[in-house]
Formats: C-alpha cells, sequence, structure tokens
C-alpha cells in the first residue's frame, strides 16, 4: 500500500509511519499497527497531536515513541544540556564588549528579576513555550519594559539555540508591543517661575542652579549630572555637551554626539554662582549638597527635590524630563527657529517639530504664507487679469 490522502502519514507493510519536523530537523516514525483506516485515523490524530505539542514547546519523544532510537538520544542530549543560568551569564559576557557598561548592568537586572527564579536552575531544554509564555503574559509593565525584557530574552534563545541549548527558540514567537507615545507636558512659564522660587526657599543653590539649568538649557536629566567645567568657554559664553552618567557611569550622550550650547547673561550669572562649591573641586560643575560627591544618578534630584517642590507649589505631578520639555516650548513661544531649538536640545529636526509641533505659534504659518505671497507678486503679462 503506498502513501495514502492523509497528510504526513504513511503505511507500509505492517506499520505506519509518521512524518514531523522537529526543532529543525524530519523525522519518519514507526507504528508497529498495521495500516488499517481505522490505526490510520489514529496516526493522524497522533500527528496532530505531535505538531500542536511542537508548536507550544511540550513535546517529547518518549511520549509518543518510547521504543525509538530519537528518545534516547533526546534524553542523552537533555543530561547534556546547561541550564537556562548559564546560557544566559554566557550571552551577557559575549555582549560585553560591544555594549556600554550601564546596558550590560541594565540586562543583567533583567535577567536576575525576571528569569532567574523561574527559569535559572533548570536546564534550559526542558524550559517549554509554555514556561515562557506564563511569565511574559504575566508581566505588569510598561509596554516599553516589557519590550526590553523581551528583548534580553530572545537574545538569550538566539545564543542558545546556535549553542544547541535549546530545542527551539521560542523567545522568538513572541513579539514586540507598540509603545506608548507619550506627549510632552511642559510646565507654564509662570509655574516655572514658582518652582525656581519654591527651591530657593527650601533648598541648597546646588539644587536650584540644577533646576535652572534644566529649563534654561533644554539638557536631558543624565545630561545635566555630567556637565563639565572643562567644556564650558566662558568667553564664548557656550557650553558643550558630550557625556551622560547614568548610575555612576559615565557614557556618551543618548544620540552618541556632542553639541555646542550658547548662553545667556542669566545662565552665565548661575554658572558663576555655583563656581564656588565645585571649580577647585573637579570636573563636574553640578554636585550633590549632601555628600559633596558628582551625583550618582538622578534619583535624588526627582524624589527628594522635584517632586516635594511641585506638591508645595500645589503644580500637578510630572517627571523631571519636563524640565526638557518646557525648554522646547518656552523656545517656540519665544519664536527661536525650530533648527536652532533642535540643535540646542540635541534633536533632529524632523523629530522637534513632530513632538513639539503644537505648541509652534499659528503666526509662524502667517509668517510663512506672506512670504509666499510676496514670491507671487511677480510681473508675469500672461498672469495677469484678463489674459488667456
Amino acid at each position: 500500500m503506498g502513501k495514502t490522502t492523509w497528510k504526513g502519514i504513511y503505511a507500509r507493510k505492517a506499520s505506519i509511519r509518521v512524518y514531523f519536523v522537529y526543532a529543525g530537523n524530519e523525522y519518519f516514525e514507526s507504528l508497529n499497527i498495521p495500516p488499517t483506516p481505522a490505526n490510520m485515523n489514529y496516526a493522524d490524530s497522533m500527528r496532530k497531536e505531535i505538531l500542536r505539542r511542537i508548536e507550544i514547546g511540550t513535546f517529547e519523544f518518549k511520549d509518543f515513541f518510547p521504543d525509538s532510537k530519537n528518545t534516547k538520544k533526546e534524553e542523552e542530549k537533555k543530561v547534556e544540556k546547561p541550564k537556562f543560568a548559564k546560557i544566559a551569564d554566557a550571552w551577557l559576557e559575549s555582549k560585553e564588549r560591544e555594549l556600554a557598561k550601564t546596558t550590560v548592568r541594565e540586562y543583567r537586572n533583567t535577567i536576575d528579576t525576571y528569569f532567574l527564579e523561574p527559569f535559572g536552575a533548570r536546564i534550559m531544554w526542558d524550559i517549554t513555550y509554555l514556561d515562557l509564555n506564563a511569565v511574559m503574559s504575566k508581566l505588569k509593565v510598561s509596554n516599553k519594559t516589557y519590550n526590553n525584557v523581551l528583548s534580553v530574552l530572545r537574545g538569550i534563545y538566539t545564543f542558545g539555540k546556535d549553542a544547541e541549548a535549546c530545542a527551539d527558540n521560542f523567545a522568538a514567537k513572541f513579539k514586540f508591543v507598540t509603545k506608548e507615545e507619550t506627549e510632552p507636558d511642559p510646565l507654564e512659564l509662570e509655574e516655572v517661575a514658582k518652582v525656581l522660587q519654591d527651591m530657593e526657599e527650601n533648598y541648597d543653590v546646588r539644587i536650584v542652579g540644577y533646576f535652572f539649568l534644566a529649563f534654561k538649557i533644554g539638557f536631558r536629566p543624565s545630561e545635566g549630572i555630567s556637565l563639565r567645567w572643562s567644556n564650558l568657554d566662558w568667553n564664548k559664553k557656550e557650553l558643550k555637551i558630550d557625556s551622560a552618567q547614568v548610575r555612576g557611569v559615565q557614557k556618551v550622550t543618548k544620540t552618541g554626539k556632542s553639541r555646542i550650547v550658547e548662553l545667556d547673561d542669566e545662565t552665565i550669572a548661575c554658572l558663576t554662582r555655583l563656581k564656588k562649591f565645585t571649580f577647585m573641586k573637579g570636573e563636574h560643575i553640578l554636585n550633590n549638597p549632601i555628600t559633596g560627591n558628582p551625583f550618582y544618578d538622578t534619583s535624588d534630584l526627582v524624589q527628594k527635590y522635584w517632586r516635594p517642590s511641585l506638591r508645595r507649589c500645589k503644580i500637578r505631578d510630572r517627571d523631571a524630563r519636563q524640565t526638557r520639555h518646557t525648554c522646547a516650548t518656552m523656545m517656540l513661544m519665544d519664536d527661536c527657529r525650530a533648527k536652532w531649538a533642535a540643535d540646542r536640545l540635541g534633536h533632529s529636526t524632523e523629530m522637534f517639530e513632530r513632538v513639539y509641533s503644537k505648541w509652534m505659534p499659528n503666526t509662524d504659518k502667517r509668517q510663512q504664507l506672506s512670504k509666499m505671497t510676496q514670491l507671487t507678486k511677480l510681473d508675469v503679462p500672461a498672469l495677469k487679469e484678463g489674459k488667456s
């Protein structure tokens, strides 16, 4: 009896062969039963169940073909396979040369927080798609954090598949989710003045100086705590921003590019006021008034100073990155050119206009229309009224 109408089921004289693909390999397993119609239907149902289990990551040779040579091979492989924690460590070590120290540290924290307890001590080969889904589906985090966690898991599983430590790259089956678009939430000009006045009354001048500069320059918080005196040109009134500090580690800016920021007299006066604290002590312009050392990260600035000040001023709570958005909107309301403002913040002009379009004054559109009107005032007889 030759091939029948059953897909993936092949009849032999006294047996039935079942075809399927598992972990990238083709298999033809035999069932030692005669190929009667009833048995062929039975084999067809078995194959469908095998395919279902392969799809969800729970297939085991021993469950269907206990006497198969492949069952023995798979069991031997499991004994040799490493645990999840070992593969995760090896993957992270392979990334240390190409990634920033802070990124490696974040990956390490992700592994420890989300994967070490459920999977660390388990043989990676034994972890199924359902096991991963049980963890990923229960994450109560933002879309951005979910994507960061998934990115780490995908990296581990791609490495593990190459190392033959897992049956399949199950992590690739999970999809990244759309990140939430968070609109800028800047302070009003009156609110800026109110907050700075409150800080002047309640905090050390170094804290006031940080937030004044944040509003005036629009640096990212990690860039602000990394500002250095050596990058300040007093004569040209310019400040070069070329670094950021994240969890105590100096790194390049988010875009990987430096930028020059022009300073007005108010900003120069603020920096002059800060000289007595740090100018002779080291590179950093700003330091922690409690420890006298450079800020390790921005958490103290947010939790100990920014949010309490907003509460005292009865201003709606925002994260401290809104100082940057406030700077951007103030520049627009002051009729600054979008390209100049974008360069100042380290944005592309396209991104700046997309993010802050709603704060661009409508008068600018009228100005542009007026310019276009001037261009059309040409003495072209063919365009005069009555000409055809």
